[in-house]
């Protein structure tokens, strides 16, 4: 067993960033995407009531209450991914005030070495052992190729809402985009072409200081399915000219304010299961991953499907085509 250090401070377990300013705040807050600050208070929030159900104090928190934890949440049932984002929010968290010790001792002219009890051999160890017993292999949705979008729109219907549906589903898959990238649009961040629009996006999951990214869409051989043409009829029909582009019905018919990225799988998951697929296997992010397995069967290029889908790391996008390269190069094709 390794030696577990206590941080012994007469503190109690501060909020960080108290002593900033409300502009430094702000910058912070936006060094990381609102569903990772939102994921994160959350998993902060379970591991602080399981602290306070057992009567400890933030600042006697030491690797092995962190991995006590970590087990408590693996025999409930939790994935292996949520166990890791808790630890990751709870190291972040400790990583802070470690810096606040340090820099509180500096200014009185001490010298104070701090350990993160979220990087102890303990806790180590521990998702260590999780990782194995539970396995770390994500369950990967399907991936919502041109094949099954064509035969989701085959059972959609003509109503506003199946055309604003059929509008995100085209574009979502045509732009490689995020739900979040999706949701975000304005009908600003659209500009017209003669081969098709051209979609700006402010921000995305890749580029949270706001550099921004234009991405290109052609129209499409066919009306029904074509995303350009699909999203200027949701447009003109909808008689929006300003302001979100994508937005939720109220009772009656009525247009509202701009959809939530949960409304985008929700609108994929319906539309799978009224085609008859299984809903379950389909999410927000099926579109993108389909977009990317339809351009790796097509031969496109890697680095022309990265410039496309705004990914910084091939391996990443890799996970996404091994699928299609496996079947692509398979010596069991023509076997028999």
């Amino acid at each position: 067993m390794s030696k577990i250090e206590i941080v012994k401070n007469s503190h109690t377990l501060p909020v960080i960033q108290s002593e900033l300013s409300e502009d430094a705040k702000e910058f912070i807050q936006s060094s990381q995407s609102e569903n990772t600050r939102r994921a994160y208070r959350f998993d902060l929030r379970d591991f602080d009531n399981y602290l306070k159900e057992r009567g400890i104090r933030g600042i006697q928190v030491t690797g092995t209450v962190i991995a006590n934890y970590l087990s408590y949440l693996a025999k409930r049932g939790f994935k292996v991914s949520t166990i890791q984002r808790r630890l990751v929010a709870i190291r972040a968290l400790y990583d802070r005030y470690g810096s606040r010790l340090i820099e509180e001792a500096k200014q009185r002219g001490e010298h104070f070495e701090y350990h993160n009890p979220a990087n102890s051999l303990v806790v180590r160890e521990t998702m260590k052992g999780i990782s194995r017993t539970l396995g770390v292999a994500p369950k990967q949705k399907r991936a919502a190729t041109k094949e099954i979008v064509e035969s989701l729109f085959k059972e959609m219907g003509q109503e506003l809402k199946d055309i604003r549906d059929q509008a995100i589903i085209s574009l979502g898959f045509s732009g490689a985009f995020r739900r979040s990238e999706l949701v975000a649009l304005n009908a600003e961040d659209i500009k017209d072409d003669t081969d098709g629009i051209w979609v700006h996006l402010k921000r995305s999951k890749t580029d949270q200081e706001g550099r921004g990214m234009d991405k290109f869409i052609y129209y499409g051989e066919k009306a029904s399915t074509c995303p350009v043409r699909l999203l200027k009829r949701w447009l003109k029909e909808a008689k929006i000219t300003e302001g979100a582009v994508f937005r939720r019905f109220y009772r009656g018919g009525k247009i509202g304010g701009r959809i939530s990225d949960k409304t985008v799988a929700e609108i994929l998951k319906k539309a799978a299961e009224n085609a008859g697929f299984d809903k379950d296997e389909f999410a927000g992010h099926s579109l993108r991953r389909g977009f990317i397995t339809t351009a790796a069967k097509m031969g496109i290029e890697e680095r022309v499907i990265m410039r496309h889908t705004g990914h910084k790391s091939i391996q990443i996008m890799r996970r996404y085509i091994e699928e299609a390269d496996v079947k692509k190069n398979n010596p069991t094709k023509g076997l028999w």
